[in-house]
């Protein structure tokens, strides 16, 4: 007992001094009592104890410290939008739209499982809930009275984000998007698995947390 007062790890969530504890891939120490505790939409962490979360009323929770910096407007996605677009530019990820050109939207957890459900990609069927989906589609012109094609041109319906991310995952999020914007109106094969596709855009994202994040694409979260 005293060995555990003395030396024991202290649980994260209620204070206790472990002898035996669970480790988190954040760093911190939980009760095995902790196992079946909701984690954080965010960030992972679980959420329970002292350290309540907050309730986002759409089955999610978050943790004190997403919540702080959770992106609950438009103005504030927005704004995100506007740095990681211009991290990417001045990497020479060139011509890439404005916020407005992409019809960018910020949506509560039912609206984008809806819209999940009708996208065509597998690797968003694999989540219960995408944080973010990109619409794409490519439009034909064909003359009338024949089939000559005369133009065949591509654009971006959307970029929707989930509401209420902490902002800098929000941010990873639209550079994530923006992967997918890019391939789009760059003339990528529009027919790549998605699974690489995915992980093309994964890099963007990648490339943002590393590098954008924390050489003045904006701090917090």
């Amino acid at each position: 007992t005293d060995f555990k007062r003395l030396f024991g790890e202290q649980c994260t969530l209620c204070g206790e001094r472990l002898l035996t504890w669970l480790v988190a891939p954040s760093g911190e120490v939980y009760c095995r009592k902790h196992e079946g505790d909701p984690p954080c939409h965010g960030c992972g962490r679980l959420v329970g104890g002292k350290k309540g979360g907050v309730d986002l009323n759409d089955g999610r929770v978050s943790c004190p410290q997403c919540a702080l910096s959770a992106v609950e407007t438009l103005a504030e996605a927005s704004e995100w939008y506007g740095k990681v677009r211009s991290f990417l530019t001045s990497r020479g990820v060139a011509r890439l739209p404005e916020a407005s050109e992409v019809h960018l939207q910020l949506c509560e957890r039912s609206t984008l499982l809806s819209r999940n459900s009708m996208h065509l990609s597998h690797a968003h069927h694999a989540h219960k809930c995408p944080i973010g989906l990109t619409s794409a589609e490519e439009l034909s012109t064909v003359q009338s009275g024949s089939a000559r094609l005369l133009e065949r041109r591509r654009v971006i319906g959307s970029v929707s984000l989930l509401k209420g991310l902490p902002s800098q995952l929000c941010a990873a999020t639209i550079a994530h998007e923006l992967g997918h914007v890019y391939m789009h109106l760059g003339g990528f094969d529009m027919s790549l698995p998605p699974a690489l596709a995915e992980g093309v855009c994964e890099l963007f994202a990648y490339l943002w947390l590393t590098a954008g994040s924390g050489k003045g694409g904006g701090g917090g979260g």
